[in-house]
């Protein structure tokens, strides 16, 4: 934490009085840092700095959004001197609580913030409407709005943004069909940069979905894109891309028409249709899924569209393929993509779905 710098009173002219040389050299006011020009209220009573701003707001405004900052505003600010403190303990390192004044109005000095992040939440506190839930939001705003939400614990914004992402990364197989074939403008980077948020934040109703849009690419760009993840993380995500690739196998088989569920030919395959022609197109369907030409990047069973490798069959299910053979196909589809949900939390080592949306189950006595 940088060196707390002695606070400047003012002189009975109302203009503040001249520190010492040294002093003034490492003063507050010294570090040129300008007024927001979108942040900044003539009637505020407390000034947040950053780098290279300063936002003057209200201490009524934060103290009721997050109580990071309603903690620190409970001491007497006037009262307490800069050598004892007080400090605010965030995420991230501490925070002084009033460790500069700037034309008399105290100062919190916020360590690790850029001006994006100090501006975003800000005119999310001042401006209606600023965002809405359910509509489109810039990613770029959300992620603000998601780490400041939980450095400082604005505890209705971090909700507003968990429960924003959760009709993007569901937690329920339903809301995954509906949602699945929308394009909600993440980039590959964005999709890795939001799970380390996710992480840090322990919003846990994210993360099982997010895992898998993660592992959903081939070895090169996982360890190209994981950079904000922690070490464990990554390890925790390549082990469930393995899994979920064995998943895919049964996804395969099912294609290649061979039924192993029948209990009485356990550890045997046995060809559902003996037409030639109905198991020459599903195999030759399958040939189009298959990514050939890249073997290191997985197809993975969720990644299916509704009709599997049917999609596209002239005239299904008049053509080549069987009705009744295309019917078992696709039962047996849903099947292992319903599996794979269900395990999707096991599988990225984050227990199961009942954990993952806190729900409290009380045994039968």
């Amino acid at each position: 934490m940088a060196q707390k710098r002695r606070r400047v009173s003012d002189s009975g002219e109302g203009e503040p009085q001249t520190a010492p040389a040294q002093q003034q050299d490492n003063s507050f006011a010294a570090q040129a840092r300008k007024p927001h020009g979108e942040v900044w209220y003539a009637d505020g009573n407390i000034i947040l700095a950053t780098g290279n701003h300063l936002f003057r707001v209200h201490k009524s405004i934060l103290a009721k959004h997050s109580t990071v900052f309603a903690d620190m505003f409970k001491f007497d600010l006037e009262g307490v001197s800069e050598a004892e403190g007080p400090q605010a303990q965030v995420d991230g390192g501490a925070m002084d609580a009033v460790s500069d004044r700037w034309e008399g109005i105290p100062t919190v000095q916020l360590a690790g913030d850029t001006d994006e992040d100090v501006t975003t939440v800000l005119r999310s506190l001042y401006e209606h409407n600023f965002y809405v839930v359910g509509k489109p939001i810039p990613v770029w705003t959300i992620f603000s709005l998601l780490r400041m939400g939980t450095k400082y614990d604005f505890r209705s914004i971090r909700t507003d943004m968990i429960s924003h992402l959760s009709a993007i990364f569901p937690s329920t197989y339903g809301g995954y069909k509906q949602c699945a074939a929308q394009n909600h403008g993440f980039t590959d980077e964005q999709f890795f940069t939001l799970l380390s948020l996710v992480r840090r934040d322990d919003a846990s109703i994210l993360q099982p979905f997010l895992f898998y849009v993660c592992a959903d690419r081939s070895y090169s760009q996982i360890l190209e894109l994981s950079r904000p993840l922690e070490k464990e993380d990554l390890v925790r995500l390549l082990n469930g891309r393995e899994m979920i690739q064995k998943r895919a196998y049964q996804m395969f088989f099912a294609a290649l028409q061979y039924d192993a569920m029948d209990p009485a030919k356990i550890g045997k395959r046995q060809k559902i249709c003996d037409d030639d022609e109905c198991l020459s197109r599903f195999r030759s369907q399958l040939e189009k899924l298959i990514r050939f030409d890249n073997y290191d990047i997985p197809v993975f069973p969720l990644g299916s569209t509704r009709l599997g490798v049917l999609e596209g069959v002239p005239k299904y299910p008049m053509g080549d393929i069987h009705k009744d053979c295309g019917s078992r196909y696709l039962r047996r589809l849903d099947t292992i993509q319903k599996c794979l949900w269900e395990d999707l939390p096991a599988i990225f080592d984050l227990g199961n779905w009942d954990q993952v949306k806190g729900v409290i189950i009380v045994a039968d006595e």
